[in-house]
């Protein structure tokens, strides 16, 4: 068996006895690279991945132990089952004006409960709506302009990688 292939099976086995088998994805992940790619950076992940931070933390600096928890985590939640959330979106009618909210909840968490971008709490509070029912009556609390793009999380690149590692610390 190669090594990747190896590498997963332990990958799958730590992730269904520490996690559950519902946050195994339905079939292992393999990321290609483009031809004539340097890739050096993409490279960057735990040559044991059984080795949890936790279990090493007591044979780490607290540097290499930030840098490590970073990466192992940001790795294992690579190879983790997709979060699932509902999408709620509410279009608010008032004066001839039309408002609209959004929100979501989590129905599985799926990668998330490894890793998540940070977030600060306002946003936090900002994703959940409260139960709609249409022809509900509404009384004005707030009412902000924001424009929301939303994208996937990027993969480290050297200047993200120190970025990530100064914002922890």
């Amino acid at each position: 068996l190669s090594n990747d292939i190896v590498n997963n099976l332990h990958i799958s086995k730590y992730i269904s006895d520490n996690f559950g088998k519902k946050y195994m994805p339905a079939k292992p992940r393999f990321f290609k690279s483009r031809t004539n790619a340097q890739d050096g950076h993409e490279a960057i992940r735990p040559s044991t991945p059984s080795l949890a931070p936790n279990d090493i933390k007591s044979s780490l600096s607290a540097d290499q132990y930030k840098l490590y928890k970073l990466i192992w985590d940001r790795f294992m939640a690579s190879q983790m089952a997709d979060c699932i959330q509902k999408t709620t979106q509410a279009d608010i009618t008032a004066n001839g004006y039309v408002f609209k909210a959004s929100g979501y909840k989590v129905d599985f968490d799926g990668f998330t409960v490894l890793y998540t971008e940070s977030k600060d709490d306002n946003e936090e509070k900002e994703t959940q709506l409260p139960p709609l029912e249409t022809d509900t009556i509404c009384k004005v609390k707030e009412i902000s302009q924001n424009q929301h793009f939303t994208q996937p999380p990027a993969r480290f690149t050297e200047a993200s990688l120190i970025k990530a590692m100064e914002e922890y610390g």
